[in-house]
């Protein structure tokens, strides 16, 4: 199958390789040249005055996260792990990686869930996907996000499923940022160790405000408050964790991000 014409554009200051489609986030870059302002705003705060930060991207996409955050960090000496399953998505990562001549992101073409595996991933039309990024490995909930009938399941590709827990990077980690479709509490649940390990870093996280997935959200949200941490929201899709005992807090206000650092040890 013939992947779909590339378009470059400019996005928060930085180039991308997006797709010259129909494609839902590559037309919001395209029009608007952002993404997400407030989730950045929120990393870059609970980022700034750590060196050599290390930061996790569960459920990169095309790096429109990973790339403003690791050229942020970059400079102090701070990796950046991005995971993402699809693996033409994972090549445009990789690339718009490779143009903002980023040297301090890992790239995993790989799954992250409860516990190690493997998992198939159907063959996609990119060319008539309306948005590539709403790929679920939720079973059932494709055509809750419109992408079924782009879908070739009689091509499948095998990737790896790895879980938080039996991950170990270089660094501390001071941001956990995991947007996956779906399958957050999969993340959470297969990482406990990893957090504390870590001493309960901030997660920002997206979360499905279907009313189909409404159980799903609340069993999230759910499993992220028992290990301790409190939940805000961030956007319509969009929340933050914060634990207490992480010596890094900010304060977000609904109709805008005020910031402060309260060291607690």
């Amino acid at each position: 199958m013939t992947l779909p014409r590339i378009a470059r554009v400019e996005c928060d200051g930085f180039d991308f390789s997006v797709f010259a489609t129909g494609d839902f986030i590559s037309q919001v870059i395209i029009k608007d040249g952002t993404w997400e302002p407030r989730v950045r705003a929120a990393a870059q705060m609970l980022l700034r005055g750590f060196d050599a930060a290390t930061v996790l991207d569960v459920g990169a996409n095309i790096g429109l996260f990973s790339v403003p955050t690791a050229s942020m960090i970059g400079a102090t000496g701070g990796r950046l792990y991005a995971f993402e399953a699809q693996r033409v998505v994972f090549q445009q990562l990789c690339a718009n990686i490779f143009a903002n001549r980023l040297d301090c992101v890992w790239a995993f073409n790989q799954a992250v869930g409860a516990e190690p595996g493997e998992v198939e991933i159907p063959t996609f039309d990119y060319a008539k996907a309306s948005n590539v990024g709403a790929f679920s490995l939720v079973e059932g909930l494709q055509e809750l996000r419109g992408l079924d009938d782009c879908a070739d399941r009689s091509r499948m590709e095998t990737i790896e499923l790895i879980s938080l827990d039996n991950l170990e990077v270089e660094g501390r980690v001071r941001l956990v940022k995991i947007d996956v479709e779906g399958m957050e509490i999969d993340v959470v649940r297969g990482g406990h160790d990893f957090l504390r390990r870590h001493s309960f870093p901030p997660i920002i996280f997206e979360v499905w405000e279907d009313e189909a997935f409404a159980d799903g959200r609340k069993a999230l949200f759910e499993e992220i408050t028992s290990l301790g941490y409190a939940i805000t929201r961030l956007g319509r899709d969009s929340f933050i964790a914060q634990h207490p005992d992480y010596e890094a807090q900010i304060d977000v206000r609904i109709d805008g991000i005020k910031v402060h650092f309260a060291r607690t040890k």
